[in-house]
């Protein structure tokens, strides 16, 4: 014989179809356990037989458990190819609104918070005893991080400040002269302490202002919910964190006056 019973079903758990000519796994021998091996082949925890019910039914469009291979191929391809379109879309949508003034007004506010951020950064690190190199790195991370985490979260990659070379720019010497030459403003004009710490609750204030603006515009241009684009607005604020963390400092997100 060659392997294939009487009503059609083969000995390794496959059917065969005469009339599309090709394999049809059944539901419980065969197709399950084919999803079970491929979700195992990519690293992923076991399936559950309720998961990989659903997906049979997605991808053949039957009730009857039975699915080819060749259908579960074609599922994945228009799940990826929907993503990948969604995400090339909405890159489209955002070039568009960044021909308009109001864009363009919109990225001098996000300069002006990445530059804002960046000189209390490097500022703040040099208070902490870093040199140089180590306050421009805490400046730049301070300025530029929360937007990249917003960007990675969204898939818009490669990030903004790769993509337009002018926020890195700005970043670093807004960071020199964070570090330079704002102590000097400070001892020139003979205000420290309390009143320099004021100081750099304005800036720092003025660029979450700016920043939150530019993160929640991120996410209605991406076509998302507006809780999600508040929440944005809030995530690109997180190189203060990050700022806080590299410096060793308390975090002022979570600071009464911060």
């Amino acid at each position: 014989t060659d392997g294939t019973a009487t009503d059609g079903t083969a000995t390794d758990g496959t059917a065969t179809d005469a009339t599309a000519g090709s394999t049809l796994l059944t539901g419980e021998p065969a197709s399950l356990s084919f999803l079970a091996a491929r979700s195992a082949a990519l690293g992923l925890r076991p399936l559950d037989l309720q998961a990989r019910a659903l997906a049979i039914q997605e991808a053949s469009g039957r009730t009857d458990g039975l699915m080819r291979p060749a259908e579960w191929k074609r599922l994945v391809g228009r799940t990826a190819f929907a993503h990948h379109e969604r995400l090339v879309l909405s890159e489209f949508v955002a070039k568009a609104h960044g021909q308009h003034l109001g864009q363009q007004l919109l990225r001098g506010t996000a300069l002006l918070g990445v530059c804002f951020f960046s000189a209390s950064g490097s500022h703040a690190a040099g208070e902490a005893g870093m040199h140089a190199v180590g306050a421009l790195l805490v400046g730049a991370v301070t300025g530029l991080g929360g937007g990249t985490v917003n960007n990675v979260v969204v898939g818009a990659t490669p990030v903004g400040w790769m993509r337009d070379t002018a926020f890195l720019k700005a970043a670093l010497l807004a960071g020199l002269l964070g570090f330079y030459a704002w102590p000097l403003v400070e001892r020139q004009l003979g205000c420290g302490g309390a009143a320099a710490e004021g100081v750099r609750f304005g800036v720092e204030s003025a660029a979450l202002g700016a920043l939150a603006v530019v993160g929640a515009q991120q996410g209605i241009v991406r076509g998302l919910s507006p809780l999600v684009s508040a929440c944005f607005g809030v995530t690109i604020t997180l190189g203060g964190v990050m700022r806080d963390v590299l410096c060793q400092r308390e975090l002022r997100l979570g600071d009464l006056d911060g």
